[in-house]
Formats: C-alpha cells, sequence, structure tokens
C-alpha cells in the first residue's frame, strides 16, 4: 500500500510509517501515551485496514505521535480513509491542538476522502473545529491509580463495596490465563452468558469476536498488550475481562459475566482484583471505557440508550 502523503508546516513535519517504528516505545512512554498509540491498541480495533504511526518531528526530535488504521478506497484502491482511535500526544511546550491541526493539514484533502479521529482513552478533547474531519468526543471514566488499593476500593460507592465484601467470603480464585487456555475459559462463559448490559457496545473492539480479543494475551511486564482476567468458582470462570495496556496506562476492552456470576456480583470482585494487580504492576491509571459525548444530549437516542442501560 503505497504511503501516505505528508507536507511540512511550520517548521515541523508528520511522518507516517507503516512498520512499528524502532523506537515507538520510547515515544509511547516519553510523550505519555497510551494503549491506543501502540500496536496493541491497534490490534483490537475491528475495524479494517493497515496500521499507521505517525511522528511529528521538529528538528530531528520526536514532539507528538499518533497511530491509527489506512485502509484504501473499495473503488479505486487508493488509501483514501483514515481513522484514529484516539488524539494525538505531544510533548511538553507543545500544544495538542497544534499538533492536530498540523497532522489533519498535512494529509492532503486529495488523498483522503474520510478522516475521523476518536478519542478513546483520550482525557479531554480540545474545543477546536476539524471540519471536515469527524472528531467525536467521549466521555470516559478514569480510575486513578494514585493510592494503595485498599484506598482506592474503600472510595467506591456503598452499594459497590457492599456486592465486593459478599463475593470476597465466596472464596473464589483470580486467574490471568494464556494459551489455549484462554479458548476454553472463553468458550465456557459465551455459553454461560448472562444477557448483555454492557456500557461498551458501541465500541469499534467490541464487534471483534470475543476469542479473537482475547487470544495473543501477554505478561503485564512488557511495554503493551492485552491480558485475560477471570474469576474462578473451583475452577469454573463466572466472569472474564479483557483489559489492554500501554505506558503503564490500562483500558478495560471486554466484559463477560455468567448468568451464575452476576447473580453474586462476580463483575465488582473481578474490577476489584484488577485494580490490585494493576497497582502491583506499578500502572497509573485504568480506564474503564465511557460513552459518546451524544449521551449527555437528554434529545438523543444515545441518552435513551444509555438511561435505560444504567
Amino acid at each position: 500500500m503505497p504511503p501516505l502523503s505528508l507536507v511540512e508546516s511550520h517548521q515541523t513535519e508528520w511522518t507516517a510509517h507503516f512498520r512499528t517504528p524502532d523506537d515507538w516505545q520510547r515515544n509511547v512512554e516519553h510523550l505519555d501515551g497510551g494503549y491506543f498509540h501502540s500496536p496493541a491498541g491497534l490490534d483490537a480495533l475491528a475495524a479494517p485496514g493497515q496500521a499507521v504511526f505517525f511522528e511529528w518531528r521538529c528538528g530531528g526530535e520526536t514532539v507528538g505521535i499518533a497511530a491509527g488504521l489506512q485502509r484504501p478506497c473499495q473503488f479505486s484502491g487508493a488509501p483514501l480513509h483514515v481513522y484514529l482511535p484516539t488524539l494525538p500526544v505531544v510533548g511538553p511546550g507543545w500544544k495538542r491542538e497544534h499538533g492536530l491541526r498540523s497532522l489533519i493539514a498535512s494529509l492532503r484533502a486529495p488523498r483522503v476522502a474520510e478522516w475521523i479521529c476518536d478519542s478513546f482513552h483520550a482525557e479531554g478533547v480540545p474545543p477546536l473545529d476539524t471540519a471536515p474531519v469527524e472528531l467525536r468526543r467521549r466521555f470516559e471514566y478514569v480510575m486513578a491509580l494514585d493510592a494503595p488499593p485498599m484506598a482506592l476500593l474503600n472510595r467506591w460507592a456503598r452499594g459497590h463495596r457492599a456486592q465486593l465484601e459478599a463475593a470476597e467470603g465466596l472464596g473464589w480464585v483470580l486467574g490471568m490465563p494464556t494459551g489455549d487456555d484462554v479458548c476454553d475459559v472463553v468458550g465456557v462463559v459465551r455459553r454461560e452468558a448472562a444477557p448483555a448490559c454492557s456500557l461498551l457496545d458501541n465500541e469499534p473492539f467490541m464487534s471483534t469476536p470475543d476469542i479473537d480479543i482475547a487470544l495473543g494475551a501477554a505478561e503485564l511486564v512488557n511495554p503493551w498488550g492485552r491480558a485475560v482476567f477471570v474469576a474462578l468458582d473451583d475452577g469454573r470462570p463466572v466472569a472474564l475481562a479483557v483489559v489492554g495496556w500501554a505506558h503503564r496506562r490500562a483500558y478495560h476492552l471486554l466484559e463477560i459475566v455468567t448468568r451464575a456470576g452476576r447473580e453474586r456480583s462476580a463483575m465488582t470482585w473481578l474490577y476489584a482484583q484488577i485494580v490490585r494487580t494493576l497497582c502491583s504492576h506499578g500502572f497509573t491509571s485504568y480506564h474503564l471505557g465511557g460513552a459518546p459525548a451524544a449521551v449527555a444530549d437528554p434529545r438523543g437516542e444515545a441518552y435513551a440508550f444509555h438511561r435505560d442501560r444504567l
């Protein structure tokens, strides 16, 4: 696939790579990037396309990065569609708004017919007009892992704390399967799953088969990846969650709970074990997903949908 056409702007330049650059881990960490700036984050997306990694450089220094997918037009074959799951991140002294505008300007309009920038794992979206680019704003729930696990769990609502206390008396065990064991666990939970009521149903990775997104589970010591957490009741799974991460920042991708697990608050118990595990590995935040900004408009369909779900 031919590379995207980029142009220089204000002594800075955006460069596109179609392989993960050798220094990408350093860039993600230095610029405080997150899961959707990593190859693992792009791999979790259900959208078709080729991974593309953008570097914003000034005087030989990388001052910003972005990552996404590009796919060819179904008629001409040219790479005319670009999707970024989250906003670019930039270094100290640089404005994210400037970086985003510069990236948009760099993708010459004749080459890119559709340009979508989502805001997963993004803490705040700049209030700027990005037409003709579609900038999707979201509300995201972020748990800062800035205290010992017990202190974090004590911040939960009283009802959730009561559920956790009851569940912790059931003798459940946390499992983190890898390899072929993932297929077995997902198969059991899927067959016995309770009716869906997740607020994550609109996410692009939710249309990926759960078995696919759970495969490739990695160790939390890796710079990025996905991990599968399972609540086991006498060896039998009652709840499952898939969590992605990069740069010690975690993102909740998927959850499935069995009917028996739901009746005994298995997901509340599993959330607590995930928080404890992430804290023990030095993670700084745990994003629990969210909803499109349209959910706040009482006139919209999204508002009624999420109100009824809640």
